[in-house]
């Protein structure tokens, strides 16, 4: 089956980390958020993938190649100018032809799992079938809000604090066929300037096709601060990577990883819930409990980082 990534945003939310990092590469616990996506897929026997990439996105690329590494056949499409999820959707189409596709947003990941409801979308009737969970009023703003009547999808509202809905989007479409890229190409910028995949399906619903709303239990928005140190905890928790550096006199808990050439001090204690990327310095007599260590940084003696991310020897704090 065939699976379109998204992962050409420019990650605005995340800056600086983002300046630098395409989101998607973000690496938690060893490997980039993405990694762990086409992992997940693949397992479900989406084997064949197009991921739609940015001009400054090439480490993506460069790092999954033609994914005979990652149990899948990868090819990849650079969306020139950032115009919207919906043109980058729009790069797909060839890859496409007139198949069955899921559009996957690569920086959700569902809890607790995505087999639990993927096999149901496949399987439903409907021209699309999207996934959401439902969400907190002040999370209006950070996702697509969708409106149902008995499971049916009557509006789908992109990031809006008009939704008259508590359904959150979590990143996940599957169409029957490739009828919504001729939408997408009469569309209208939206209000933010950009083609969006929400307003891709309110045109269909005009055009009475089918869309069915299929509720999962929640998922992760990995595009903020707070969605990232969420995504570690879920890691840690459920993947239980195993760590690369291996120090004695430290308190570590379970639920703690340590990448490669890593120097811990004296009366260090981590956890829960840590990433700390390769060639880390910690300085004794420091505690650091769920946080996300980038490489190389160096944190020096008498620290307590609590719910922090640490980047560029700088502390951001998920606020």
């Amino acid at each position: 089956m065939k699976a379109v990534l998204l992962a050409a945003g420019k990650g605005e939310r995340l800056f600086p980390i983002t300046k630098t990092i395409p989101k998607p590469m973000i690496q938690i616990c060893g490997k980039p958020i993405l990694e762990y996506i086409i992992s997940e897929l693949t397992k479900l026997g989406f084997d064949e993938l197009c991921i739609v990439i940015g001009e400054n996105s090439y480490s993506i690329s460069e790092y999954f190649g033609n994914g005979k590494n990652f149990g899948a056949k990868i090819q990849y499409m650079i969306q020139k100018n950032p115009h919207g999820t919906a043109n980058a959707l729009l790069y797909a189409a060839e890859f496409v032809k007139n198949d069955p596709f899921l559009v996957y947003l690569s920086d959700t990941i569902i809890l607790p799992s995505l087999k639990k409801y993927l096999q149901n979308m496949v399987d439903d009737k409907s021209e699309i079938s999207i996934l959401s969970s439902k969400i907190l009023e002040s999370d209006f703003m950070q996702v697509g809000n969708i409106e149902v009547d008995s499971d049916m999808v009557t509006n789908f509202n992109e990031k809006s604090s008009l939704s008259k809905s508590n359904l959150g989007w979590a990143g996940l479409a599957f169409f029957k066929n490739n009828f919504i890229f001729q939408l997408i190409k009469e569309l209208k910028p939206s209000f933010r300037g950009e083609y969006e995949i929400p307003d891709a399906i309110n045109k269909s619903i005009k055009i009475k096709k089918f869309v069915r709303n299929h509720l999962c239990e929640k998922f992760i928005d990995s595009g903020t601060k707070a969605g990232l140190l969420q995504f570690t905890q879920h890691i840690l928790k459920e993947h239980k990577p195993k760590s690369k550096t291996q120090v004695n006199s430290v308190h570590i808990t379970e639920t703690v990883y340590l990448g490669k050439d890593c120097l811990v001090g004296k009366d260090v204690k981590l956890g829960p819930f840590v990433s700390i990327g390769d060639s880390v310095e910690i300085q004794e007599n420091t505690s650091i409990n769920n946080s996300l260590i980038f490489d190389k940084q160096k944190i020096k003696a008498n620290q307590i980082i609590s719910n922090s991310i640490l980047f560029n020897n700088e502390i951001l704090k998920n606020e």
